[in-house]
């Protein structure tokens, strides 16, 4: 199995996970992940693009928009409370996290090599639930800080593949933005 951070962009943070053994699972439940995943990642997108957008408009303008999207914040913290026994079993966890798999450091785990899970990601507070992404354990390292998980993302649609690239590119740009701000 090929690295999933091979020749492509990763970052590094505190995400909130939890896995699952992916016994038996079909076509119909990758499907029903893909779309699901492509809905909250296109949330996820659209949400920057209106904040980032809204800067080049006029004061009034920015103020409608303001109200609105406080509005649309509030909407989601609601929501998301609703939808936090989805989310109750995440623990955050120093992740590496590309568009083709994830890697984070653990104490103690069933998982095997080849063996299928389903990762739950919270990717990003604003969305009402994790991402959930199916994956094949490419390995675990036994290393002096505990066990270290690398994981590649499997049948993923492109879509899926594409939004997770822009919403890591953006949290990485973020992370860059940061150092400089601290270390001018």
């Amino acid at each position: 199995m090929l690295d999933p951070f091979d020749g492509v962009l990763d970052c590094h943070g505190e995400f909130p996970i939890a896995w699952e053994v992916a016994c038996v699972y079909t076509d119909y439940d990758c499907s029903v992940a893909n779309h699901r995943n492509e809905r909250l990642l296109g949330l996820l997108h659209s949400l920057e693009d209106v904040r980032k957008d809204s800067y080049d408009e006029t004061y009034e303008s920015n103020a409608n928009l303001a109200r609105v999207e406080a509005k649309l914040d509030l909407l989601l913290d609601l929501v998301s409370e609703l939808l936090t026994t989805e989310s109750a079993d995440l623990k955050p966890c120093s992740l590496r996290l590309s568009s083709r798999g994830a890697e984070w450091m653990g104490e103690s785990t069933d998982l095997q090599p080849s063996q299928q899970v389903w990762l739950s990601l919270g990717l990003d507070p604003k969305l009402p639930r994790p991402l959930k992404l199916l994956a094949e354990v490419v390995n675990v390292f036994r290393e002096p800080g505990g066990l270290r998980m690398l994981l590649a993302f499997k049948l993923q649609s492109e879509l899926v593949t594409d939004l997770l690239e822009k919403a890591i590119f953006r949290y990485h740009r973020r992370q860059i933005a940061s150092q400089k701000s601290v270390n001018p």
